[in-house]
């Protein structure tokens, strides 16, 4: 076999280099998703705003999940609006918000607006999650689990022009069973410390008992508006 020349090698880095800027260019034009709540009563809602209009072709997987009182399916969440977070145990900012959203979910019991904690990725079990979940004061938050398996994950919280799921992410299941938008990211209340983009050990400590916007009146503004029936109108 021939050794390449220097020629060659220059020739195959020049293309390669091509071929990460064709790249990097088609993820600048992945076109930005619109707002699930424009035009709406919610417009100007701080916890809304964060919602994305889902794109076309993600939907619900038919992934089996399991819960304290059974097998449990997405599509079946017909009774109410329902907003599903997703979460995993290794996620700080993840876990910085399911007292909020525990405590939310109190404040409309009986309304039309429900809220389930979905744990993904794990090795525990539903009573497990359970404990995890009331170790972090979200005892009464509806908790369904994935086990050894992220396929909700990777179907409904990947952003649009990326290879790989993004948690913390919190998606709407409108009283038809269908997926109506999502919103990526934890929005706490105070400025946390970061390295690098990375959360510091100091940082994870502060998140975890610095209240986020679902403790905000902007959150009962916005479950009240879905209790409502605001999506059987955008």
């Amino acid at each position: 076999m021939n050794r390449p020349t220097r020629r060659d090698i220059v020739a195959a880095a020049a293309t390669a280099a091509l071929l990460g800027s064709a790249s990097h260019a088609l993820t600048r034009r992945v076109p930005k998703p619109a707002k699930l709540f424009a035009g709406t009563r919610l417009a100007n809602n701080r916890v809304a705003a964060r919602f994305e209009v889902v794109p076309a072709g993600v939907t619900l997987p038919s992934t089996v999940l399991l819960s304290l009182s059974g097998n449990q399916l997405l599509s079946r969440l017909t009774n109410a609006c329902t907003l599903v977070s997703l979460w995993a145990e290794w996620c700080v900012p993840c876990l910085a918000e399911v007292h909020d959203l525990s405590e939310l979910r109190k404040r409309h019991a009986g309304t039309g607006f429900e809220v389930i904690a979905l744990l993904q990725g794990t090795h525990l079990d539903p009573p497990a999650a359970r404990s995890k979940l009331a170790s972090f004061g979200a005892a009464e938050l509806p908790s369904w689990i994935e086990r050894n398996g992220a396929t909700v994950a990777e179907a409904v919280a990947t952003p649009a022009g990326s290879h790989g799921f993004t948690l913390p992410c919190n998606f709407l299941v409108d009283r038809h069973g269908r997926l109506r938008g999502r919103a990526f990211g934890s929005d706490s209340l105070a400025k946390i410390e970061s390295a690098n983009g990375e959360l510091t050990n100091q940082g994870k400590q502060r998140m975890l008992r610095v209240p986020t916007t679902w403790s905000l009146s902007a959150a009962d503004q916005f479950a009240s508006a879905l209790a409502d029936g605001i999506l059987d109108r955008i």
